[in-house]
């Protein structure tokens, strides 16, 4: 036996807390669909902010999340969509699943970003994104 800390281990119950959260905010009762939304809010956050702060962000994030956070990323000019709308119609796009509110999702996973992170680092993802947005995330 090692006397190492479970770190597999503590990085699942980690990633599981999260899409837990998720589920329970948004009562889907599947945890598959807490995923799509933690993956499809957290690839549009990502990809509408300046790669610096993305990054920023991203190191924030536990282990698994953080991998979720990353796949498919290709640095490169953040997105423009500068309203609400726009926004949530990618969200919409991401998640792939026509019964899961695109703005209930938003609000959900920025709540989890808001309990398990850095607040610095959470009100500097706020203050980046144009102000018809910034309703979403607070």
């Amino acid at each position: 036996m090692s006397d190492q800390p479970n770190i597999v281990g503590r990085a699942v119950q980690d990633f599981e807390e999260w899409v837990k959260a998720i589920d329970g905010a948004l009562s889907l009762g599947d945890e598959q669909k807490a995923y799509a939304v933690l993956r499809g809010v957290m690839h549009q956050l990502r990809d509408r902010m300046p790669m610096e702060e993305a990054i920023h962000l991203g190191a924030q994030l536990p282990t698994l999340v953080r991998g979720v956070y990353y796949e498919t990323f290709t640095p490169g000019a953040p997105e423009k969509e500068r309203d609400e709308t726009a926004f949530l119609t990618r969200v919409a796009e991401r998640i792939r699943r026509d019964d899961v509110d695109p703005e209930a999702a938003t609000r959900a996973v920025f709540a989890v970003l808001r309990d398990k992170c850095d607040p610095g680092q959470i009100a500097q993802v706020v203050h980046i994104m144009p102000d018809e947005i910034k309703p979403l995330l607070r």
